[in-house]
């Protein structure tokens, strides 16, 4: 498994291109079983970086697996590319063959703001759940990065998707009967 911010693994394809590595690079990426690109289509592509995309997609297609995270719906990544020919080729082997997993809600990101942020507005209907405010309580509290970590690896400074692939380990004694 390999994990990439979009933004480094065109960043790293780039300077493939200007020292003449851009082959070995765009292989390394190829080579994993299952390939993370975080936060795909933060901004605009450039050309060479949607030849870069496409090229990635179309060599990935059918042979190893890519997940993709974004904070825009996949039918907002079309006009992100330059080339609509090159766009619709690339984006309809991304979506059209992919398992779409919609994350609805509230980011995790204020649960670490100093000023507590993160605790859910009871006057929110996003926040009380069929009416049960206790069970929304419940359920923001299971989500806050650091529990998320902890029922990862607690002893782990590794991140999510490093430590999905690692066994669990039980740290924290059982609660006595």
């Amino acid at each position: 498994m390999l994990f990439t911010k979009t933004s480094a693994f065109l960043r790293d394809l780039a300077g493939g291109r200007a020292d003449g590595s851009w082959e070995p690079r765009l292989r390394r990426y190829l080579q994993s079983d299952v390939l993370i690109l975080d936060d795909f289509g933060m901004r605009e592509f450039t050309p060479s970086q949607a030849e870069d995309l496409y090229e990635l997609i179309c060599q990935r297609f059918r042979v190893g697996s890519l997940l993709v995270t974004s904070n825009r719906a996949p039918k907002d990544w079309y006009p992100l590319f330059p080339n609509p020919v090159l766009a619709e080729s690339a984006l309809d082997r991304l979506v059209n063959s992919a398992h779409h997993v919609i994350l609805r809600g509230r980011s995790y990101r204020p649960f670490r703001r100093p000023d507590g942020g993160g605790y859910p507005d009871l006057d929110d209907p996003d926040d009380i759940q069929a009416g049960q405010p206790g069970r929304a309580l419940q359920t923001r509290a299971a989500e806050t990065p650091q529990e998320a970590r902890d029922d990862l690896d607690p002893m782990s400074d590794a991140s999510p998707a490093e430590a999905l692939t690692r066994p669990h380990r039980r740290t924290r004694d059982p609660l006595p009967s």
